[in-house]
């Protein structure tokens, strides 16, 4: 066995001259003159004036005399930075929001002179208006079309740019807040599935600038609840993140005539932003029977200390012999009593997987407690009790809550769990993809870990679904395996639209992993099930992304366990996935029975973001060791926690594998745009972040930065590199949280990069994500290559510049940020790459670190 060396510190950087601003590229795009934008869009200016002050003058008949609000759509052809700020300027205008669109459709006006064929991208801009706000708008839009090249008054150039890019102008209707949310065939189900006699519903409300507004609101559409002989159970507002909603019920009577008649004033109320499902199913089992879990092959480490892992799911099973004494199960809203100890499923497995991870494997377990707070219950309408987020409460409330009780003390009582690092959340939203805009979850959770420096690990989403393959058995049987890899994968690319991550997974502070078809678990011989994949691939269930403005989504993948097909009797496809956990593959998890001893097969996910939040433990182990000697703050420890887990992912063997079954004609951009989204950074190999060998040198960065500053640091040149051909490898990942602006579509404040300088040694780049798409969140994985024989003199150094700047808004603090840098070679190749750069780093952290077991 290779011997495991410390990481190493740089012991200082250096601080870079005050950046540049950034450089656009010049737009192709064709856009209508002032003239035709007169044509098209006064006609639609004028019908909207007309309306609202229709209504203006029917209303001021009553005895409010209220001026009556309409949420316009300013939907644009490209962008506008700051359009806020303008908008702010006319009284009576109130600045609701924006978000991306990236499928607008070329027309005659609007056209990629160089691209014909591709969808274009666009933003729509969401504001309040009343009829006197609308008319001051109008008056700007003819003052624009009259003379485009007028001066406008300070703060108001905005409006020209929005009005040379304008699509289209019109209200936020009940197609936007009703149609395409989902919502129906929620409701559907609960009427003809579960049978609801009334149902529980989230109405997510614009947030309004004036709380009284905001206030008037909520009663307004509580008012109109009632009139439906339905109620308000709940609201909620929180203004870090912008977010009014309540939850809403109604009988099912209303619902039916929800669902037929949209001239009910609940669907046309100005007040609502969106009608959603509430609750989220997790769990689709049909049977549980068990099996009794393995001897164990060493003996059980005990638990001490203060949890460094968080979990919020179901109610586990915390007297089950594998999980007794490892657990502190936090339930202040006293879920238990909801809780047949039988249908304690999800939490009991994610807690295992955290504990000791896969049951075939000979593990040890995590030396830490883990703090559980229970958020799901079982659901009695639904078969099999599945475990759901209850509808009792707003989902987005309860984690907020949730986290506060960890970190902040209240009414006299100490936080419950502030030494918490890392909270795994592994449920996601299937009434949410994401799609334009960040839901309310994924922003409060953005906001918990700038806030906490708390690192939530989320899971990426399942897509169950039957597979129809273009084949007959016979043909499938005879074919290659890269072919009949082919067949599923082709099916899953064809519905990507359809796959997408599902909330809060578009977070852009925390990771969230995918999954790969892999597990330990041995297939029966003469299996009659089909397996889909023979190398490894991404499960045929795992989500797809990007994330928001193109990030990179999900981070990585991690495996998940195998998902087999099952045949129709008579024919080949439609393929039904198999879902009966207590026969292989998958993943072996403690399960609940009547012995506390039992065992299942379990596929999701949910099992890799487990798995990466087990790794993060020992990610946190080596950290603790290294503080000892190199003191960090809280918020530094887990930011390099997010770092280790990250900065060993490489596309590698798995990249390779989907290259060979994507289409030849598909060109290296293609490829790269495809596998992105769909493993992301790609798959860990953590021994790269915990240790180093005598071939492997990993140096880590902890510092902060201020806006428009940057730090140099100078990594040392191994002299045994010297003008030698062997290729060598330099991995580079930045982490750091931002705060957030929910107002601005850019949404992320900080932006913080990493630039590697040094040319000849370091030729190019790996097979990895690309350039605009890891800077957009807050963690950019970048691996080099080099393999010239160049000279080394025993000075050289790799430049590495990591430098700050503001994005959706302005930023005063300094943001802290976890740099690690690797520089390794091929294994077996005998140079001694750390003892020449460890002689040549300041500061050496003399901490001896294993790896994984």
């Amino acid at each position: 066995m290779a011997e495991n060396f410390p990481l190493l510190f740089f012991p200082f950087s250096t601080p870079d001259v005050k950046i540049g601003r950034r450089r656009f590229v010049q737009s192709h795009i064709s856009y209508p003159g002032a003239a035709r934008q007169r044509e098209r869009i006064g006609p639609v200016f004028r019908e909207l004036c007309d309306a609202l002050d229709a209504r203006r003058i029917h209303i001021q008949g009553g005895a409010d005399g209220i001026d009556p609000k309409a949420v316009l759509v300013l939907e644009t052809v490209g962008s506008v930075d700051n359009f806020a700020n303008a908008v702010r300027r006319i009284e009576g205008l109130d600045w609701l929001g924006e978000f991306d669109v990236d499928d607008i459709v070329q027309d005659e006006d609007f056209y990629d002179e160089e691209n014909p064929e591709r969808l274009l991208s666009g933003r729509l801009y969401m504001v309040s208006s009343n009829s006197r706000a609308l008319q001051e708008l109008q008056s700007l839009w003819r003052r624009y079309v009259d003379n485009p090249q007028m001066h406008f008054d300070h703060g108001y150039s905005r409006f020209r740019e929005v009005f040379s890019l304008l699509r289209t102008i019109r209200r936020w209707d009940v197609s936007d807040r009703f149609i395409d949310t989902g919502v129906m065939s929620y409701w559907q189900e609960q009427l003809d599935v579960f049978g609801e006699e009334r149902i529980r519903f989230e109405i997510e409300l614009w947030y309004k600038s004036n709380p009284e507004e905001r206030s008037r609101a909520i009663q307004s559409v509580s008012q109109m609840l009632e009139q439906l002989q339905g109620q308000v159970i709940t609201h909620c507002e929180i203004d870090a993140i912008r977010y009014s909603a309540v939850l809403a019920e109604l009988p099912a009577g209303a619902i039916r005539s929800l669902m037929q008649n949209q001239e009910i004033s609940l669907l046309k109320s100005e007040d609502i932003m969106f009608f959603r499902p509430s609750g989220q199913m997790v769990s689709t089992i049909s049977t549980f029977e068990t099996l009794p879990i393995p001897e164990e092959r060493k003996p059980a480490l005990q638990v001490n200390g203060s949890p460094v892992i968080g979990l919020f799911d179901g109610y586990p099973l915390a007297n089950h012999s594998l999980l007794s004494n490892r657990l502190i199960v936090d339930d202040p809203d006293n879920y238990q009593e909801d809780y047949e100890s039988k249908y304690m499923r999800h939490g009991t497995a994610m807690c295992s997987l955290i504990a000791k991870g896969d049951l075939t494997q000979d593990n040890d377990f995590i030396t830490s407690p883990i703090y559980v707070r229970p958020i799901m219950k079982p659901n009695p309408h639904a078969p099999n009790n599945e475990e759901h987020v209850p509808s009792d409460h707003l989902l987005v409330d309860v984690i907020h809550r949730a986290v506060k009780r960890m970190f902040e003390p209240e009414d006299g009582r100490p936080p419950v769990a502030p030494t918490v690092k890392i909270i795994n959340f592994s449920i996601g939203d299937p009434a949410r993809m994401y799609f334009h805009s960040v839901s309310p979850l994924a922003k409060m959770l953005d906001w918990l870990s700038n806030k906490y420096s708390v690192l939530f690990i989320i899971s990426a989403g399942n897509v169950i679904t039957d597979f129809n393959l273009p084949c007959t058995e016979n043909e499938f049987n005879g074919s290659a395996p890269d072919h009949q890899a082919k067949l599923f994968a082709t099916e899953i690319l064809n519905s990507r639209r359809y796959r997408r991550i599902l909330s809060p997974g578009e977070s852009i502070n925390n990771l969230t992993i995918g999954a790969v078809h892999n597990d330990s678990a041995t297939i029966r011989p003469f299996e009659p099930r089909v397996n889909p994949y023979q190398m490894l691939m991404p499960a045929t269930y795992t989500s797809f992304g990007a994330g928001h403005r193109g990030s990179v989504k999900p981070d990585f993948v991690y495996d998940g366990g195998r998902q087999t097909f099952i045949k129709d009797v008579l024919h080949f496809s439609p393929l039904k996935p198999y879902q009966f956990p207590n026969a292989t593959p998958g993943q072996l998890v403690a399960a609940p029975g009547e012995t506390r001893t039992e065992s299942v097969y379990f596929i999701g996910t949910s099992n890799s973001t487990a798995l990466v939040t087990r790794a993060g433990f020992f990610c946190n182990q080596t950290i603790e060791e290294l503080s000892r000697v190199y003191p960090m703050t809280q918020r530094q420890k887990t930011l390099l926690i997010k770092a280790m887990l990250a900065h060993g992912t490489s596309w590698g063997d798995l990249g390779g594998n989907i290259d060979i079954i994507l289409n030849p004609a598909l060109d290296t951009i293609q490829r790269k745009k495809i596998k992105t989204k769909w493993i992301g950074y790609g798959y860990p190999d953590w021994d790269k972040s915990l240790s180093c060998n005598t071939q492997r040198v990993t140096v880590v960065g902890l510092h902060s930065l201020k806006k428009e500053k940057a730090d140099l640091y100078h990594f040392p040149i191994p002299e045994c590199l010297n003008a030698t051909t062997i290729k060598r490898k330099l991995t580079v990942t930045l982490t750091w949280f931002s705060s957030i602006n929910v107002s601005s579509q850019k949404y992320r404040n900080a932006r913080l990069w990493v630039e590697v300088q040094q040319e000849g040694f370091l030729i190019g780049k790996e097979d990895v994500a690309d350039i605009n798409n890891v800077k957009k969140g807050t963690l950019q994985h970048e691996v080099f290559y080099g393999e010239r024989a160049v000279p080394v003199a025993a000075d050289d150094t790799i430049t590495i510049k990591v430098t700050c700047d503001k994005d959706a808004s302005n930023i005063t603090e300094e943001i802290d940020y976890a740099l690690m840098v690797t520089l390794e070679v091929a294994p077996g190749v005998q140079l001694p790459i750390y003892q020449q750069v460890s002689e040549r780093i300041a500061q050496q952290i003399p901490v001896r670190v294993d790896g994984i077991v």
